[in-house]
């Protein structure tokens, strides 16, 4: 697991979401500056494990957030701008499969698609 959280975190060291809001990994993680949050967040379990991966410019969300279950499987991926979910994100359940899709636009869902699963 930790061989796979390392891509991921080398995978968003540099994002540009549609508004043009550059995030580049200068910051230490979990970084607060004058009350205000900067750079990648990691945000763990009671047993260290990661719940959730987002970054921050400005005390606003920005570029891809990822939400794991306490199995280490995701449940949540997206893309924040200025705080706003924006374009597809998707939510699995805890055996990993596709639930549902949700497309947004500047916070606002624009299409909401469920799967007919059961788990």
């Amino acid at each position: 697991m930790m061989y796979y959280i390392k891509l991921v975190l080398v995978g968003i060291g540099l994002f540009c979401c549609s508004c043009n809001t550059c995030l580049h990994l200068t910051h230490k993680i979990n970084q607060v500056t004058d009350n205000k949050k900067y750079g990648l967040w990691i945000m763990k379990n009671d047993t260290n494990g990661i719940i959730t991966i987002m970054s921050y410019n400005n005390n606003l969300v920005v570029g891809r957030y990822t939400e794991y279950y306490e199995n280490g499987n995701i449940r949540t991926t997206g893309n924040y701008c200025n705080g706003k979910e924006v374009g597809v994100w998707k939510y699995y359940s805890p055996d990993g499969l596709l639930t549902s899709k949700r497309k947004y636009r500047k916070g606002e869902i624009i299409v909401n698609k469920i799967y007919n699963i059961s788990w």
